[in-house]
């Protein structure tokens, strides 16, 4: 049996949409680090305290990724513009970028969409996702017209 791949190939005009996506899946999943949950960072500052010299610490925190996450507004209005996508597009962006515990193929075959459907969904809804965040951005970025 093959395995079939549910995500589409982007084109170059959708690459920022994916960007997006992508970088607010990971804001999503990441809900200790923003509430001050133990991070690999505080636990090293911990046990450098504890019994290491402050030049192990540094030494062990060259290995720590240090990939920063979205910012909270960029991230309200990434989800502001994917609420306003379709329905069934939401569907598969939603699946396909918020990373979760059950299988891609799995959460697809449970809301009955096949991989060439799944394929052109994602193209779909990277296109209005797009339009829509370009759109909200736009009037984010405007001052207030009442002062």
């Amino acid at each position: 049996m093959t395995v079939q791949s549910y995500a589409a190939d982007i084109p170059a005009h959708l690459a920022r949409a994916d960007d997006l996506l992508t970088r607010y899946g990971r804001w999503a999943t990441s809900y200790g680090t923003r509430k001050g949950a133990p991070t690999l960072e505080r636990q090293y500052i911990r046990e450098a305290d504890r019994s290491e010299s402050l030049e192990a610490w540094k030494r062990r925190r060259e290995h720590v990724p240090a990939e920063p996450l979205m910012p909270t507004p960029e991230a309200m209005l990434v989800q502001r513009a994917l609420q306003r996508v379709p329905d069934l597009e939401r569907i598969v962006l939603t699946i396909l970028y918020v990373p979760k515990r059950t299988p891609i193929d799995v959460l697809m075959k449970q809301v009955k969409v096949t991989p060439e459907l799944a394929r052109r969904r994602h193209l779909d809804g990277l296109e209005k996702f797009g339009d829509n965040h370009a759109l909200l951005s736009m009037f984010a970025s405007r001052p207030p017209i009442c002062a």
